[in-house]
Order: C-alpha cells, then structure tokens, then sequence
C-alpha cells in the first residue's frame, strides 16, 4: 500500500516544498497539486521546486483539465518536469471543475478528455519540441511543403509548422515493399519515436484518404484532433505491380485510389 499527500497551492512556495519534502521524509510516495489557475498558484513552478528538493516521492497534478491548457503545452510541462524529476512525473487528468467553474463554464465532456489524453499520449509523452529533437538527431529536416516532392521525403505537421523530412535512400535488398515511404515511415518513425506498433489496430493513428487535402491534416492537429500529422509521396503504379509481380503485398493503408475506380477492377496489361 502506498501513501500520498495532496497540497492546496494557496501557501508560499517555500511552504510547500517544505511539507513535500517533510512528506517524503515521512514516508509518503506521491504528491500532489490541485490545479485551478484562478484560484491558487500554479502548479507547475511549484512542481518544479518540489522535484528539486525531493529524491524519491512520485508527483503530479490532482487534477489538471483539458481547458485550462492546450494538451500539447500539458505534453510538454509533463515531459520537461519528468527530466527535471528523474522520471518521477504522474498526470492526473479530469474534466475540470473549480478551474472551470469558476468561470462560469461547465467541466468538459468526457469525449474531450478522452481526446486529450490520447494526443498527450500521442507524443509517447514528450513535447512536440522533444521530438522534433529526436527526429532531427535521425534525419535531414528542414521546413518544407504540405505535399512531399519526390519520393523518399515525408511533409510533417507539429506544432504548427511543415516540415520536409528525409527518409534517405532504402536499402535494395529485402521485399520491393519494405522500400515504400509508407513502410519506411513505419520502421524509422511511427515505430521507434511515437512508439506506435502494428498501424492497423494501433487507436493512436488515424488514415486520412488525398481527397481531403492537407488542409484536413492541418485542422486536425490544429483542433486538438491530433499530435502531428505525416503527408506521403503518392506510389506509383509500377511499384504496385511490382510488388504484384513478386508476390508480395503492399503494406497497410498504402493502396488508396483517387479517383475511385467505377468497377473495383484494376487490369494489368501482359
């Protein structure tokens, strides 16, 4: 069984990291902070403090909300305050009621919480700054178009911005489809940065056909919809025959035709 505290932030800072610690002294793992900016201190400076004159205790939010903050800057404290802590960082998240009401608002819905949790998560809870870092540290990025030019670069959307990112020239051996961007994109990025696994069950990624246009994207991330968004060179069809012609099979989401063909049925001419 393990034990917490919570603190009202409505002492001086000193005050509070001298019961943090007096807690952890004590015994206590966890530590918490209500969050409601208009009534109270912030709770992240205060965090910050506590983190640096504590060793073991676990700390967070007790709770923060999805509108006092854009998830992606919630993103971005937890993943900074989880440097500064050595790991120690925990997120409570709720719909929001004193902060809220307060105001005169009413807390969220659940659905938006839901959603903010998931595109905080999205980041495999680093900043879109971090990983921005991380991608550069891997590839040539620099800003660029919606829409990729050739074939081997992906236009990235975070935090506002396109980016043009490198995948670099893939290796010639292995299957014709383990080559494609989409593949590629998968093997270099989606997996090892975002962490995210098998693309057609994974609830973190959504597919979006060309016919929407970038600007969906763009919306999408722009409303909360999502973490970051990736535009693709489209494939072309000699490599989908000749993925055919080798029996093999093109990876998930990587066949969409624009426009729709009128009887499903693709001929191959011999």
């Amino acid at each position: 069984m393990h034990f917490g505290i919570t603190l009202k932030p409505d002492m001086t800072p000193d005050r509070a990291v001298a019961l943090a610690r007096q807690a952890e002294q004590a015994g206590f793992g966890y530590g918490w902070l209500f969050d409601s900016h208009v009534l109270w201190l912030d709770p992240y400076p205060l965090l910050t403090m506590i983190a640096l004159n504590t060793e073991r205790m676990r700390l967070g939010t007790c709770v923060t909300n999805p509108a006092s903050r854009d998830p992606s800057v919630t993103a971005s404290v937890l993943a900074t305050l989880n440097i500064i802590s050595g790991g120690r960082m925990d997120l409570g998240i709720g719909r929001g009621d004193s902060a809220r009401r307060v105001l005169g608002k009413k807390p969220t819905t659940l659905a938006r919480l839901e959603e903010s949790v998931r595109i905080i998560k999205d980041l495999a809870g680093a900043s879109p700054a971090s990983v921005l870092s991380r991608l550069r540290e891997r590839f040539v990025i620099t800003s660029g178009p919606s829409r990729p030019v050739r074939r081997g670069d992906v236009s990235m959307y975070l935090d506002g911005v396109w980016y043009t990112i490198e995948l670099g020239e893939p290796s010639p051996s292995g299957p014709i489809a383990g080559r494609l961007d989409v593949d590629l994109l998968q093997e270099l990025i989606l997996g090892p940065v975002l962490g995210i696994g098998d693309v057609r069950t994974d609830k973190r990624i959504d597919f979006v056909g060309g016919a929407r246009g970038t600007e969906f994207l763009e919306q999408s991330v722009s409303s909360g919809g999502a973490a970051v968004a990736f535009s693709l060179y489209p494939v072309s069809v000699d490599d989908l025959m000749a993925i055919s012609d080798a029996g093999g099979i093109m990876p998930p989401k990587s066949t969409w035709f624009e426009p729709k063909l009128r009887d499903g049925l693709l001929s191959h001419v011999f």
